[in-house]
């Protein structure tokens, strides 16, 4: 190899030995942790807190989410804006909990208040009879 200037060739080996380590370093990674063997790639389970009208089977059945389906961000976030338009609840928030044997998705929930009682008051308009 001709040498432009002293260090060139020295500077290239360098940069090259580099870029091979990376490369190496980066592919072994891959084969030591792929995405299946991490226990949080697929969902084991729903839990449901919060509820108190809505039962937590309600909860999970409406849910397009299933234990088994593998973990995507994206489609949690889709299903969390689904369930949210829909305006059943004050709050409602997703969370995960890895376990040894899978990830666990927790939806909590805050019903909005039951309406118990309208109360009727005088109305030039309509009265009372009509209304009911």
């Amino acid at each position: 190899m001709t040498q432009l200037r002293p260090g060139i060739t020295l500077l290239r080996a360098v940069a090259a030995a580099c870029a091979l380590v990376s490369c190496v370093g980066a592919a072994g990674a891959q084969v030591l942790a792929p995405a299946e063997q991490d226990p949080c790639s697929r969902i084991k389970g729903i839990e449901v807190r919060g509820n108190q009208r809505m039962s937590a089977d309600a909860v999970r059945f409406d849910l397009r989410i299933r234990p088994g389906d593998p973990w995507d961000d994206v489609r949690i976030r889709r299903e969390f804006r689904r369930f949210w338009d829909r305006g059943l609840f004050a709050d409602l928030r997703f969370a995960r909990r890895c376990d040894p044997d899978g990830a666990v998705l927790i939806v909590i929930i805050e019903e909005r208040p039951t309406i118990l009682a309208i109360e009727y008051q005088k109305n030039k308009v309509v009265n009372q009879q009509q209304i009911e």
